[in-house]
């Protein structure tokens, strides 16, 4: 069973003027499974290198499991790293939406989506490799806000 490690980078692309957090593939490369344990018992010792989202996948047969280290913005946008396609930017409320009728934005790039937080907007939509996620301002808002409270918490 192959351990598969992909390297990000964090950046953001920019679509009517909202900027986006995705995450930029530097590489994707087999690892011994060694490396995976040493990575994760190493997580909680160090400070991870900024702007990089490191991700460890296993596949056997229909379960797939990832592990993912690195330091990136609140707010999930995907349950894991997903190749984001297009973008459709919804600066009203998104009740009654037709797809049809939305401007999409097409990603050319080979750019995957995560988490992030978006603003400007009501709401934005992405069309990705496995589905699509409407993400909405005001949940990503009280996300972080309930976050911060958990830290301040501790």
């Amino acid at each position: 069973m192959p351990v598969i490690k992909r390297t990000y980078k964090v950046t953001k692309l920019s679509f009517e003027g909202v900027e986006i957090p995705v995450l930029k593939l530097v590489s994707s490369e087999e690892v011994p499974k060694s490396e995976l344990k040493k990575a994760v018992e190493q997580m909680e010792l160090s400070d991870y290198v900024k702007d990089t989202f490191v991700e460890y996948v296993i596949r056997e047969g229909n379960i797939t499991y990832r592990k993912a280290i690195g330091k990136g913005p609140a707010g999930e946008l995907s349950k894991w790293p997903v190749k984001l396609r297009r973008v459709a930017v919804l600066r009203h409320s998104p009740e009654n939406l037709d797809l049809n009728k939305l401007n999409w934005h097409e990603v050319e790039e080979d750019v995957y989506v995560y988490e992030g937080k978006v603003e400007g907007v009501k709401a934005i939509l992405l069309d990705t490799e496995e589905g699509m996620y409407l993400v909405l301002n005001e949940a990503l808002e009280s996300e972080e806000e309930s976050r911060q409270g958990e830290e301040s918490g501790s």
